[in-house]
């Protein structure tokens, strides 16, 4: 008996002290993704694209809106060419806004594609240069991290390091 207590007591001792061995660290993800000059940029364009697209938007809805007005005070029939004309530009104004949001979600994808595979080699390389084998996010949101002392948040030192 004495010597199962004894193997008990022994395994417990070398997995807490192994446990105490390991350093594990936070890391706010968006943080260090909104630090990089790139996201400004980015964030910059894609407005820029944003805003381009709606006015191109605006511009053929006020036209389709035109020619509405003109079909009705013209009382035209429904098979009428200018009806034709009308229902034409009405799905090309359709499938315009669904092509350039189609493009904006890409290029969206894209460019937070590259900046979090830039900030996860930071954080992966900060981490193997100061012996931390553990890295939870704990960026805003539900996540891994429920609570943390600010002593394990690395995300300025990340940055720092950048």
């Amino acid at each position: 008996m004495k010597s199962v207590s004894f193997l008990i007591l022994s395994s417990l001792l070398f997995f807490s002290v192994t446990y105490a061995e390991q350093q594990v660290a936070t890391v706010d993800v968006n943080k260090i993704i909104n630090s990089f000059n790139e996201s400004k940029s980015h964030k910059s364009e894609l407005d820029k694209l944003s805003k381009n697209a709606r006015t191109k938007i605006d511009a053929k809805q006020k036209e389709l809106q035109a020619l509405e007005k003109s079909a009705k005070s013209k009382n035209l029939k429904a098979d009428s060419p200018e009806i034709e004309t009308m229902r034409k530009k009405s799905k090309e104004l359709q499938r315009f806004i669904k092509d350039t949001e189609e493009e904006l979600k890409r290029k969206y994808g894209k460019y937070n594609k590259t900046l979090t595979d830039k900030a996860m080699n930071a954080i992966e390389n900060y981490a193997k240069s100061n012996n931390i084998e553990i890295v939870l996010n704990k960026s805003d949101g539900p996540g891994p991290v429920l609570f943390t002392k600010p002593s394990f948040d690395i995300t300025d030192k990340v940055i720092a390091s950048l």
